[in-house]
């Protein structure tokens, strides 16, 4: 069998078997014992597998019924095992552990009247399909043929950095902009993002790449539109309505109809005349009828006095408007929003004077002199230089990033794999030492080793001789022992 993938960029395997004659797993574990062996078992029966011919079964479904409930019980029989007897191949009896693959049932006739000799209830909840995680996103695009393996990666990371999506435990939640683009797109360029135009369109492109096709006439089609395809400059031409776009309806029936605004400062909910900020840690699919009249409900009229600002002599206020909490310095238009994630209950009067004290002055670019700020925006954090905005990714914080920091994060922005700056070599090894930001918070690593930083130290403060400390102590432990789950 060949890869079902169209393109051929996809060479980023961990594992490529090659050749045509493989070690007998017995020899192998024999000779590397222990974990070794048995991975290499692993290795060697999927892809043995792969190349077998589908295992072919019989499915059978009998219902029960009498006057008020119908039973349903289920068969499977194997017909053929194909890629299936690999997997039991060097047991003591494998046929018997295919046959423990299969669930008889008895004889039976369509019309035979059956006798219940006991009956047991047990309780079973269905549950609604899971959401996305990066994994099954990916398997998602191949399926449907979108993207290629070289850029399957950049498209799970560029949804996550423009907010469409948060990773929340390994799921991928959609975003109320989420929703405004989808519904903008939908309703005014839907031929472009159907799944089968793009598809059809990774086709083209790859027979352009070959030199089966010519670009100009592609590329005519796309812009002037063919016969089942307006084109790109008519969709251009026609009015679109960003209101619409940016409303989701929830609920019209026996009351005032109540909508979704995504606004320039966050989601919102509107009934009338009636506005309320929806929290931060709020999606979609939590948004009950119940919930919306819940938020609704909340009075923010209220008016909390944090303290008195050194420097004007003004009061700080902490208040609650359409787009969520905020902090005022007396009754001037100087305002700031809480960033997100930040409680109500937490804000005091050093963080309400620094939030008012935003965008924070860090210094100049030692090569382009430009000046350098830190702030929150609509999309989190970020760093202003010049008339350009660089995102400032965690852990690191507008109220206390450093200019050193700021100007490592500016020169590193592109650099894939997380990576947050360069400290320096090595002194023994000479290889390069970063400090990352991972899945489980920051680290360094000189490519080899990585050292998790220990909670007392900052990304921030961390420095050549530290890293090169942390990542010593981490060699001389050894390679971490895993636990092997225990099957239930």
């Amino acid at each position: 069998y060949k890869s079902k993938v169209k393109n051929a960029q996809e060479a980023h395997e961990a594992i490529r078997p090659a050749g045509v004659e493989f070690a007998d797993v017995h020899t192998v574990s024999a000779k590397a014992g222990g974990d070794e062996g048995r991975l290499y078992e692993l290795i060697w029966k999927r892809t043995v597998a792969s190349q077998m011919k589908p295992a072919k079964l019989k499915r059978t479904i009998v219902n029960i019924e009498n006057k008020n409930t119908i039973f349903r019980a289920r068969g499977r029989v194997i017909l053929f095992p194909g890629y299936m007897r690999v997997y039991v191949e060097g047991s003591d009896d494998p046929d018997g552990k295919l046959a423990d693959r299969e669930r008889f049932l008895p004889k039976l006739e369509k019309g035979q009247r059956l006798g219940c000799k006991n009956l047991s209830s047990e309780k079973h909840m269905t549950k609604p399909p899971a959401r996305f995680t990066e994994a099954s996103v990916i398997k998602e695009m191949e399926k449907q043929g979108i993207g290629r393996p070289s850029t399957w990666a950049s498209i799970i990371g560029r949804i996550q950095e423009k907010d469409y999506v948060r990773n929340q435990k390994g799921s991928l939640v959609p975003t109320f902009l989420a929703v405004a683009v989808t519904q903008l797109l939908e309703n005014h360029f839907s031929s472009l993002v159907d799944s089968q135009f793009t598809s059809n369109m990774e086709d083209e492109l790859d027979s352009i790449s070959r030199g089966d096709s010519k670009p100009l006439p592609f590329m005519k089609r796309f812009y002037f539109g063919s016969d089942d395809n307006p084109g790109l400059a008519k969709m251009l031409d026609d009015e679109i309505d960003i209101r619409k776009a940016c409303t989701v309806l929830i609920a019209n029936g026996g009351m005032e109809k109540i909508v979704i605004r995504v606004g320039n400062y966050g989601p919102y909910l509107e009934q009338g005349e009636k506005r309320r900020n929806i929290p931060a840690d709020f999606y979609l699919g939590d948004l009950s009828v119940e919930k919306a009249m819940e938020i609704l409900a909340k009075d923010v009229s209220q008016t909390e006095l944090i303290g008195v600002d050194n420097d004007s002599g003004q009061s700080i206020y902490l208040k609650e408007g359409p787009y969520g909490p905020y902090v005022q310095l007396g009754d001037s238009k100087t305002r700031k929003s809480l960033p997100r994630g930040t409680e109500k209950e937490n804000v005091d009067l050093e963080l309400a004077t620094k939030l008012l004290s935003m965008p924070r002055l860090l210094g100049t670019h030692p090569e382009t002199g430009d000046e350098i700020r830190a702030d929150f925006g609509r999309y989190g954090p970020y760093l202003k230089v010049g008339d350009k905005n660089v995102k400032l990714t965690h852990p690191h914080d507008p109220l206390e990033v450093t200019l050193e920091t700021a100007i490592d994060v500016i020169k590193n922005r592109n650099k894939p794999n997380g990576e947050l700056k360069s400290l320096g070599k090595h002194p023994e090894t000479g290889e390069t030492i970063a400090l990352k930001d991972g899945r489980y918070g920051p680290y360094v690593s000189d490519g080899k080793c990585n050292a998790a930083l220990p909670k007392d130290i900052s990304p921030d403060d961390i420095d050549l001789a530290t890293a090169v400390s942390l990542i010593n102590d981490r060699r001389a432990k050894g390679p971490v022992k895993r636990r092997r789950r225990k099957k239930k």
